[in-house]
């Protein structure tokens, strides 16, 4: 390691090894240097919502702020849409629906999964069939909430996903 070097506030040098500090399991939690230097947003837990209708994705958008206040919410209208904003945002988590203008909910989340495949895509859609729930998962999603009961489960799904995510480095 190499020393850092500073002056005291008297004018004295002083020098410290920058040693960070690590995890039960030996990751390095951030230090104030790296938010400073990557930006305080790069460290709090992102949300992508994917919804073409503005009023749920503005209402889905006003919920996750109010119960998730440490989480970056982000939105998207389309799928090809969300597909840019994961490579600019790296969302942790996306709720993505299924009935998209151009590209579909589904192939947005294989194109998503395959820029990022530690990224959890939550399918949302009217749609609660077998068939529905097997593209959604082989497209790689890990879970499928029915609008019809997000207001029950949506919540549980979230701190499931967020949970682990405080369990393993980003």
């Amino acid at each position: 390691m190499q020393p850092i070097q500073s002056s005291l506030p008297d004018g004295r040098p002083a020098s410290t090894k920058f040693r960070p500090r690590l995890s039960r399991k030996g990751r390095r939690y951030p230090t104030v240097t790296d938010m400073t230097l990557a930006g305080a947003d790069s460290i709090r837990p992102a949300i992508l919502v994917v919804d073409d209708s503005q009023v749920l994705r503005l209402s889905l958008v006003s919920w996750l702020e109010l119960r998730f206040p440490d989480c970056r919410i982000l939105a998207a209208e389309t799928g090809e849409a969300a597909v840019e904003e994961v490579r600019t945002a790296c969302p942790d988590v996306v709720l993505m629906d299924m009935d998209l203008p151009g590209i579909d909910g589904i192939e947005a989340t294989r194109r998503i999964k395959a820029q990022l495949p530690r990224t959890a895509v939550v399918m949302l859609t009217v749609h609660d069939t077998p068939q529905h729930r097997m593209a959604a998962a082989r497209a790689g999603a890990v879970a499928y909430v029915p609008k019809h009961s997000m207001d029950q489960r949506l919540h549980s799904v979230l701190e499931k996903l967020l949970g682990a995510l405080g369990n393993n480095s980003r």
